[in-house]
């Protein structure tokens, strides 16, 4: 999988790659802090999964902000299920933003952490 993740990502440079897996959607790599950024979905490091439902949603938000995006199925053998180009293209700008989110929001949680002494480790009480 990883291979035709990396094909689709060397052909459409600066474009959001979602796999979609039946009822789940998954956003890998740098892709998952812009969707992370844009929508209010938490991210588990460098991935975010979330129910197929949702997809609609968050491909409307990216066509509103004119942001290139090609939707990938797994049942199909991988073969493009939806996608949206469009000459104007804020996929650099958002990810930027989110990146600069993304270091402000862990610096945030952290001040939060030592004002209110939570520990670092869950067990620790």
């Amino acid at each position: 999988m990883k291979d035709i993740l990396m094909q689709y990502r060397g052909e459409f440079k600066n474009s959001c790659v979602f796999v979609v897996n039946k009822n789940i959607v998954k956003v890998f790599d740098s892709d998952s802090i812009l969707i992370e950024y844009i929508s209010n979905i938490e991210s588990n490091k460098d991935t975010i999964s979330f129910k197929y439902k949702y997809l609609n949603g968050i491909l409307n938000l990216l066509r509103n902000r004119r942001i290139n995006y090609i939707v990938i199925d797994r049942d199909i053998n991988y073969q493009v299920y939806d996608y949206y180009f469009t000459e104007y293209n804020n996929y650099i700008r958002y990810l930027n933003l989110g990146k600069i989110f993304n270091i402000i929001k862990r610096k945030y949680i952290m001040i939060l952490n030592k004002i209110y002494e939570v520990p670092k480790n869950k067990y620790d009480f």
